[in-house]
């Protein structure tokens, strides 16, 4: 076994039970095994190695499954600063692809207002055509008045249409 004054925390105690830090602590003031505070007055509970070790053994199934890791681990500097270069380049590769979509966003913005001003260029060209085409059946009306003035000239004798009359 362990040191009898050997004492660990309940982090450790829920990885050597296989269970989750609640669980152990419930087990520690059940009085599963022997409890000290880790100061006097102190909030922060210390289970005995050894007895959280025999129950361990004891226990037919654990509740939960031990977690994969306890404590975070540190990453050595050199995998840090490629993780971090990665990110980096993640970063500036959603960067120019938001720059891009903002270029294609004005730009379809521009188009957008093109449209509208080519529209209203056709709602003017449709006025001018039907203006036009007014002029035109005017114009033709009086070819027409001018055609039959002319043929009723045409009729007169030389001498009518010479002195009038």
């Amino acid at each position: 076994m362990t040191d009898d004054n050997e004492w660990i925390t309940v982090e450790d105690a829920a990885v050597i039970l296989g269970t989750s830090s609640r669980q152990a602590n419930y087990l520690g003031t059940q009085g599963k095994f022997r409890t000290r505070r880790a100061t006097a007055g102190g909030r922060r509970v210390l289970y005995h190695r050894g007895e959280v070790e025999v129950h361990a053994a004891e226990r037919v199934k654990p509740t939960m499954a031990p977690p994969k890791h306890a404590r975070a681990e540190l990453m050595p500097i050199g995998e840090y600063r490629a993780h971090v270069e990665r990110l980096e380049d993640t970063l500036a590769t959603y960067a120019r692809r938001i720059g891009y979509l903002e270029g294609q966003l004005e730009e379809r913005k521009h188009i957008l207002e093109d449209s509208q001003q080519l529209r209203e260029d056709v709602q003017a060209l449709r006025r001018e055509r039907d203006r036009l085409a007014q002029d035109r059946e005017q114009l033709a009306k009086d070819r027409e008045q001018l055609q039959r003035a002319l043929e009723d000239a045409q009729r007169r004798p030389w001498w009518r249409r010479l002195f009038g009359g």
